[in-house]
């Protein structure tokens, strides 16, 4: 029982130091929101679909998230775009 509870503490700082960002993809601009894990919303980034624009959205995503460890979803696009 203890081992148990034990794990679920650990589960829960987990979560407690993640930021997940959901991207919503489109052809020419691709949106993400960054949350916690109650789902507040810590902040929203817009960005080009394009390679060269990819390192300046996550630099903004890891300033959103300071040292939190970062989970991205991304939208099923069915090859719409550069997936």
């Amino acid at each position: 029982m203890v081992e148990t509870d034990e794990k679920e503490r650990i589960r829960i700082y987990q979560k407690r130091n993640t930021c997940f960002v959901g991207i919503d993809m489109h052809k020419d601009m691709h949106y993400a929101v960054v949350i916690d894990c109650w789902m507040n919303k810590l902040g929203e980034v817009g960005f080009e679909n394009r390679p060269s624009k990819f390192a300046a959205f996550v630099e903004d995503v890891r300033r959103i998230c300071g040292t939190k460890e970062i989970v991205f979803g991304l939208e099923d696009t069915r090859g719409f775009g550069r997936n």
